[in-house]
């Protein structure tokens, strides 16, 4: 199975990214495919072709006792064939760790992000206007989740592994 774990944003962190979007859309490539909204996502590991009963125990002793992070959504960037849009964190990075024990490893430096649109590379850019978008509010996740991904089909959630609440080290304005 191909799989990747997750943190899913909840409905009122959707619901803002949505309306920041409709107010001020980028422009995107011709061909370009936008994610729906009901998918987003904050991917924390991408674990590719997988045992889920072997990653649900990797991850339950991984993330046992993790620290769920207060985040938010801001801010929007581009990577090559995929807008997306930004997330923030409330008293320092907790993401980074947080992935790298879901198994995140690679070459590249771990950059939290909700796919937003994808398209082929060779398109061209996306053009995104100012800062990008709106923050909006802040969450914490309760909960990493271990999803199940096949092409043409709605992602499937195999596996949930809790998080324990955590203190920010200063409040945000």
């Amino acid at each position: 199975m191909r799989l990747f774990t997750a943190l899913w944003p909840p409905p009122e962190a959707v619901a803002a990214l949505t309306r920041a979007l409709d107010g001020a859309p980028p422009r995107l490539p011709d061909g370009a495919r936008p994610t729906d909204p009901s998918t987003w996502h904050v991917t924390l590991c991408f674990h590719g072709d997988d045992d889920p009963d072997t990653r649900a125990a990797a991850l339950d002793t991984a993330l046992a006792r993790a620290v769920a992070p207060r985040l938010r959504i801001a801010g929007t960037g581009t990577f090559p064939g995929v807008l997306w849009a930004g997330v923030e964190e409330s008293g320092g990075p907790v993401l980074p760790g947080l992935a790298a024990r879901a198994g995140a490893t690679g070459p590249r430096p771990y950059r939290p992000h909700v796919t937003l649109a994808r398209w082929d590379r060779r398109r061209g850019d996306a053009t995104v206007g100012g800062d990008g978008i709106a923050a909006g509010p802040w969450w914490t996740p309760g909960e990493a989740v271990l999803v199940h991904s096949a092409p043409g089909s709605p992602y499937t959630v195999v596996h949930r592994v809790p998080l324990c609440p955590g203190t920010p080290d200063h409040t945000p304005g």
